[in-house]
């Protein structure tokens, strides 16, 4: 099909536009080096991109820069995000934004397949509305940017249910085989992607001619899934840092969170989106499932569960990183989008007035929000003085730290400070230096300490224990252990 007879489809104009609009929405700050939302785990992924490049191209080696006195090597999901932006760098240079360019292609793409998924699925209104809802939502906004790989689980696994739907429309063994891979891939990206397996099943057929097919498939792939975090597993013990980016998962940590007032007011915060442009949600997704479930049409039902199951089990997780929640939006999307289109239905039947106005509302709604958006997106141009000092950082410390040096900052767990002085070591808070011993730090070989806006009684133990102030520069502290 040419574009010209794609576009010549209203649905699909519709969704180009509003596809340039979200491109348009997002690219003020595209070439923005990774010191806004979420800078920890955005410099953590860029760390090991760049470390790609300079230490080893060992994909089955990744490195992060809070290494401590350690060689950098950890287990973590497969970095195939990582290693697909380490590729770009070779090709146009190291950018610290290249990362964002890949995000929001696999954010068009993942936008697109799952509008062509829904036109296949249901039917082309329920396909754009949907797909409209789910690129205004606040947190898709905020991640479809951002240097991390959420996104590209998330079109991965919406990819993958294309793909299943094709197969089932159309019984090519090369769609099931390209669904899987793409499912299995996403859950190796990032693990969440595991939960929404039900959701694949749910497409696939699981007639006699077919059981075996997709059961061999499905093995294959869930091995090597297995293969990879027993092997990831391995890299945590044995290299010396530990369960660094899984962290505490335990059951016992769940069960702790789950009794609490704020977990669960998190959690609808998710549901609900406390800006979401229409306001009051909850009827209309309301109306979506009792809509869904009344035609036996399962599938949004099964996914928004198992997604919402996910942020339940894994709550010292979803708690914490609300970027978990994004696998939660598709499947919001859906069912808020046919409960609007239900309302909208019952009022075009039953007083064409009402309706008439309910479009009108949308319709100004729309004209004021989008440029709101926009504006939004726009004033986040302006760094506050934190992110300004982390930009400086590698400039400060040339010529006074050595390349392979290891440093301390107190950067309080975060690895920003570390990953724009462009050195390795530490991430400590300012409580962990007050209660520590010089001495100790220097044993473990830091040479160099990096402060930014330390109080006084710091800088003053520090100075005490055999280190010399080398430099300071606006709120930012350089500190070298004496020969």
């Amino acid at each position: 099909m040419t574009i010209r007879k794609y576009l010549n489809n209203k649905y699909n104009l519709l969704f180009v536009i509003a596809i340039l609009v979200f491109v348009f929405i997002n690219a003020p700050i595209i070439t923005r080096p990774p010191v806004d939302e979420h800078s920890w785990r955005q410099t953590d992924t860029a760390a090991v991109i760049r470390n790609f490049q300079e230490e080893s191209p060992n994909i089955f080696q990744p490195r992060i820069d809070m290494r401590q006195n350690h060689s950098g090597i950890t287990g973590m999901e497969f970095p195939a995000y990582n290693y697909i932006v380490y590729l770009l760098n070779i090709i146009f240079g190291f950018q610290h934004w290249m990362g964002r360019v890949v995000t929001m292609l696999f954010s068009i793409i993942g936008l697109f397949l799952f509008f062509e998924f829904l036109k296949i699925r249901f039917n082309q209104r329920e396909a754009l509305l949907s797909s409209l809802l789910l690129m205004i939502f606040p947190i898709y906004i905020i991640f479809s940017k951002n240097i991390q790989p959420d996104i590209m689980m998330i079109s991965l696994v919406i990819g993958s249910l294309y793909f299943a739907q094709k197969y089932r429309d159309s019984k090519r063994k090369l769609f099931i085989l390209i669904a899987a891979a793409l499912f299995s891939l996403a859950c190796l990206v990032k693990i969440p992607a595991v939960m929404l397996l039900p959701v694949f099943l749910v497409i696939v057929p699981f007639e006699k001619k077919d059981r075996n097919l997709v059961a061999a498939i499905l093995a294959i792939f869930i091995m090597l899934i297995a293969s990879w975090y027993l092997y990831s597993n391995f890299l945590s013990r044995n290299f010396g840092l530990g369960e660094y980016f899984y962290g505490d998962y335990s059951l016992a940590t769940t069960l702790a969170i789950l009794p609490r007032y704020s977990f669960w007011f998190t959690i609808s915060r998710y549901i609900f989106i406390k800006e979401f442009i229409f306001g009051l949600s909850l009827p209309f997704l309301f109306f979506g499932a009792w809509e869904f479930y009344n035609k036996k049409e399962f599938l949004p039902l099964i996914w928004f569960f198992c997604s919402g199951l996910f942020l339940v089990l894994f709550a010292s997780k979803s708690y914490y990183h609300n970027y978990y929640s994004l696998i939660l939006l598709p499947p919001l999307a859906i069912l808020l989008s046919k409960g609007l289109l239900w309302v909208s239905d019952i009022l075009k039947k039953a007083n064409l007035r009402a309706w008439k106005v309910l479009c009108i509302i949308l319709l100004l709604s729309s004209i004021i929000i989008i440029p709101a958006l926009i504006y939004k997106r726009l004033s986040y141009n302006k760094l506050n003085n934190y992110q300004l000092n982390l930009l400086v950082l590698e400039k400060l410390v040339e010529n006074k730290v050595p390349s392979n040096a290891l440093i301390a900052t107190n950067g309080n767990g975060s690895p920003a400070m570390l990953y724009f002085s462009h050195r390795k070591g530490w991430s400590l808070s300012n409580s962990n230096f007050l209660n520590s011993n010089g001495p100790v730090l220097a044993n473990l070989g830091v040479g160099y300490i990096l402060l930014y806006d330390p109080p006084a009684e710091l800088q003053n133990k520090i100075l005490n224990e055999n280190y010399t102030l080398i430099v300071s520069k606006d709120r930012s502290y350089l500190f070298k252990l004496n020969n």
